[in-house]
């Protein structure tokens, strides 16, 4: 028997909680289901990046969602070989600032591939808008804004 891991029983918590508040929000009519944002095949479910923020979901149809994961897990298996490569340099960051050092830089990246486009780079995160807009404002990012001569 595999041992008791707190952490993991927290996560899959706010899994099962965020997936029926998103299923409630969707059947009363606060939510609603919207094609993938990749292919827009009209059968899509409700992707959280973040389960933290229920009724923060991305639509992604099976075939999507599937790469998606894939993605992110080839993300995180080219993050822990760098980490290995540094391993006798210095003291590792708490997970939090690790984690935040790691958003801040991929928010960057996403808004520089986006040109500045919160929209797209919103899409390209995998996020929304508006959890966009709270990332750029908690690290504060920000792009000078183009400018609109009046005549």
């Amino acid at each position: 028997m595999a041992p008791f891991d707190e952490g993991k029983m927290l996560i899959e918590g706010r899994k099962v909680l965020a997936r029926q508040m998103t299923t409630t929000a969707i059947r009363s009519g606060l939510l609603e289901r919207e094609p993938c944002i990749h292919c827009g095949d009209p059968e899509s479910a409700a992707h959280h990046s973040d389960y933290c923020l229920p009724l923060e979901v991305v639509w992604l149809c099976q075939s999507c969602h599937s790469r998606h994961h894939i993605r992110l897990r080839r993300y995180d298996l080219f993050i822990a070989k760098e980490k290995t490569k540094d391993t006798n340099e210095a003291e590792p960051l708490p997970l939090d600032d690790e984690l935040n050092n790691l958003e801040k830089k991929r928010v960057r990246e996403a808004m520089r591939n986006a040109n500045e486009n919160k929209t797209r780079a919103a899409n390209l995160l995998g996020i929304s808008l508006r959890s966009l807009r709270y990332r750029l404002d908690k690290h504060g990012i920000s792009f000078p804004t183009p400018s609109r001569d009046v005549m």
